[in-house]
């Protein structure tokens, strides 16, 4: 097998036998890289020949039996928002090219200790608010399984990278689904733990200081055992040594837990926006093979999405735009980004007209949009942060009375999009949206691809613009990926990995499941 189709962990194994060096992997993965970069262009920052000198100190140390670490002489890849030292991280805005970090984020300094070596730094959307990747400095990002298709978003250039083979796991961000769909966007499996499980210093957003819903690092990677042992690589507690908001709970071998008995609830409509055909089916048939494991699955439908996809976007709107719009500054706004900052400019009277008129128009979803993403209050804001707050004991009292210990969902109402098409469809990442403000742990596995059947919307009777764009994502949405979102109450960040491995062991033999890496 060629290397830049291996798993990490297959890598691994090669390096402990002495059947490859780091930097036969390296040269290997570079060379990948330049055969595929230029249709995917999945890279912000290449650093092959830094690279190549840690593979070769890399490998001089494991000759002499020096190993120092879980990843020793392992290439990975960073999220181009988390700092690594002497390069900027700009979110994908072109002003802030000239402010160089001086020091890793944390999680980089610690997959650095334990031997790993950075190969570069992926594609962004301008200010990590899409669900595509595309900016103005380095352009887009494409799916490597359709070029036409997006990668997802905001760690598109990651998972680009992952699937077409340039290599084999790394690190990005979710604060509203982007690390979960672009892995189910690409076929790939990513992992959102509960905040701080992982450190966040110097992990940047264009939000900072919106404290109600926090973005969270996590691994990406093209099998769920990579997933999990990059996770326990650099386990919470060498996190808390650095970061005093880090929380220093050690997480417990996820191949070990028992899945006989669990119970699982399953459901493939939030009550927001309905779930394609494709998905849905994807997300029945994860539930299956869980099943045939020993699980039991039971239908849930989960309470309070309105209230809380409503308290999100009021939370991350609160500043009315401004912090991101300094940000920017005189600085082109992609076409991805200016629904959305046209919808936060609307002028405060205008505000409940426009919604008004939506509503008559059958544009519900929409009027809630607009009346959700303007400027608060400080008064108003702490409302929300109580809200918020309650809004997560209730969910967790209604896991309890279900007697559920986690959740089968779709991660995107659609399969992949095509590019530009995220500018007014937000609504559409309501299933990861919920988890991040409800700061449960959550997982994206890959479950099969779209089937030509499936590519047909029934559309109500009075469809909105929603209804709409779903319709026309899904018309050319056959053979793409699609992903299954597993989720577990805060904390139990073992389990969501362990039913990611057990899916993962079972969906392999699917006729239809997503191998990657795929030749773009």
């Amino acid at each position: 097998m060629p290397i830049h189709e291996m798993t990490a962990l297959a890598l691994r194994d090669g390096l402990n036998r002495g059947d490859l060096s780091s930097l036969d992997i390296v040269d290997a993965l570079i060379a990948r890289r330049e055969a595929v970069e230029p249709k995917v262009n999945a890279f912000a920052h290449r650093f092959d020949e830094a690279a190549r000198s840690s593979a070769r100190l890399a490998d001089d140390a494991r000759a002499r039996g020096e190993a120092k670490g879980a990843l020793h002489g392992l290439p990975l890849t960073i999220k181009e928002s988390m700092a690594t030292a002497g390069v900027a991280s700009t979110l994908g805005v072109p002003n802030k090219r000239a402010t160089l970090e001086a020091r890793d984020a944390v999680t980089v300094e610690l997959l650095r200790r334990e031997g790993a070596i950075v190969l570069g730094k992926t594609n962004v959307p301008m200010l990590l608010l899409s669900h595509e990747s595309n900016n103005p400095i380095w352009g887009r990002t494409k799916n490597p399984w359709n070029l036409e298709k997006s990668p997802g978003g905001s760690s598109g250039g990651e998972s680009a990278a992952i699937a077409s083979g340039s290599t084999p796991w790394g690190v990005g961000t979710d604060i509203g689904g982007s690390v979960r769909v672009p892995c189910a966007y690409t076929g790939i499996y990513g992992f959102k733990p509960t905040v701080d499980r992982w450190s966040n210093l110097r992990s940047y957003t264009a939000l900072a200081g919106q404290e109600i819903v926090r973005g969270q690092c996590g691994p990406m990677a093209r099998s769920a055992a990579d997933v999990a042992y990059l996770f326990r690589a650099v386990d919470s507690p060498k996190h808390a040594e650095l970061d005093p908001s880090a929380i220093p709970i050690p997480t417990g071998d996820p191949a070990a837990l028992p899945l006989r008995g669990l119970r699982v609830g399953l459901y493939v409509d939030d009550g927001f926006f309905p779930a394609a055909a494709s998905v849905a089916r994807g997300v029945r048939r994860a539930a299956e093979l869980l099943a045939g494991l020993g699980v039991d699955v039971v239908e849930f439908a989960p309470p309070r999405q309105l209230e809380i996809l409503e308290t999100y976007y009021s939370a991350l709107s609160s500043d009315g735009g401004a912090t991101a719009t300094a940000l920017v500054g005189d600085d082109p706004i992609t076409p991805e980004l200016t629904e959305l900052m046209r919808i936060v400019r609307i002028p405060e009277l205008a505000r409940p007209l426009i919604a008004a008129v939506l509503e008559r128009k059958g544009d519900g979803r929409a009027a809630r949009l607009i009346r959700a993403l303007r400027k608060k209050p400080v008064q108003e804001y702490w409302r929300l942060t109580t809200k918020r707050s309650a809004l997560r004991v209730e969910v967790l009292e209604a896991w309890r009375a279900a007697r559920i210990d986690a959740v089968l969902c779709p991660i995107h109402a659609t399969p992949p999009m095509s590019h530009e098409a995220s500018a007014d469809f937000v609504a559409a990442g309501s299933y990861s949206m919920r988890y991040n403000f409800l700061n449960f742990p959550a997982g994206s596995a890959p479950i099969g691809r779209v089937r030509a059947n499936e590519t047909l919307r029934t559309l109500p009777a009075r469809p909105d613009r929603f209804d709409k764009k779903s319709a026309a994502i899904e018309a050319g949405s056959a053979g793409l990926p699609l992903g299954v979102q597993i989720v577990a109450p805060p904390h139990r960040d073992d389990l969501v990995l362990a039913l990611m491995l057990a899916l993962d062991t079972a969906a392999r033999s699917e006729p239809d499941f997503p191998l990657t890496p795929v030749n773009p």
